[in-house]
């Protein structure tokens, strides 16, 4: 699938191995028309309750 979710390749009901050639610029390009990974909090703590 490309950044869009749009399908490059299919495999059929069989076990296959499929290769696909794509545009890395593209997606690139996706990243910053589209910059949701900028937007993930990694090792966010879960919220403080407050002492009694």
């Amino acid at each position: 699938m490309d950044p869009w979710g749009e399908v490059l390749a299919e495999a059929g009901p069989g076990e296959e191995v499929l290769t696909v050639d794509f545009d890395p610029a593209s997606v690139a390009g996706t990243r910053e028309r589209f910059p949701a990974l900028k937007d993930r909090v990694l090792g966010l703590a879960a919220p403080r309750r407050p002492r009694a």
